[in-house]
């Protein structure tokens, strides 16, 4: 008797093992993922890789938005530069450099283009966050820029304040604006 119960415990764990292993098999699968997520991800992978490559920028999140189709791509990049604030013709660059690169990709992906809530996506459909390097132990007023953001407000340039988790925006300016500055400083932007 005392055989037959560890035999059929066995037997109980065995089955439990399998049927978790198939359950695992079909929830990683990649069968079971729509087109448009599939695209969306080789978007974000490529997009990820070529903005390392051009700005050694390293991304550290992505997410995307939207109920009825793509509505908004989200991206955080790590800058390993420190960029002072007396530079910032620099920062503008790379940010910019992030959202053109963004929406050309997404734009440009006529297999993406039926999931896209808007078309064509502008700046108002991307959020896209670059953080420098910066020293927080000098006054706000010396600090090298913290962040700077691009989203559908504009471009928004920022250091780290005194207070945990929380920046200062030190200045802002529309998206046109930044692109007009952009290229009076580097016309072939």
């Amino acid at each position: 008797m005392n055989r037959w119960i560890k035999t059929s415990l066995w037997g109980l764990f065995f089955v439990l093992v399998v049927l978790a292993i198939l359950g695992a098999f079909k929830f990683y699968s990649s069968s079971s993922e729509t087109e448009e997520n599939r695209l969306i991800r080789e978007l974000q992978k490529s997009y990820a890789t070529r903005m390392h490559e051009q700005a050694n920028l390293q991304c550290t999140m992505t997410g995307t938005g939207g109920t009825k189709g793509l509505d908004e791509l989200s991206f955080y990049f790590r800058c390993p530069k420190k960029i002072n604030r007396d530079e910032i013709s620099q920062v503008r660059k790379i940010a910019l450099n992030c959202s053109e690169t963004l929406l050309k990709m997404v734009n440009s992906n006529r297999a993406l283009k039926p999931f896209l809530a808007h078309y064509p996506f502008t700046h108002r459909n991307i959020d896209v966050t670059v953080f420098f390097v910066s020293d927080k132990n000098n006054l706000v007023d010396e600090r090298s820029f913290w962040a700077v953001t691009v989203d559908e407000q504009g471009v928004a340039y920022e250091v780290d304040s005194d207070i945990q988790h929380k920046r200062i925006v030190v200045k802002s300016e529309s998206y046109s604006e930044a692109i007009l500055l952009a290229k009076l400083k580097d016309p072939s932007l």
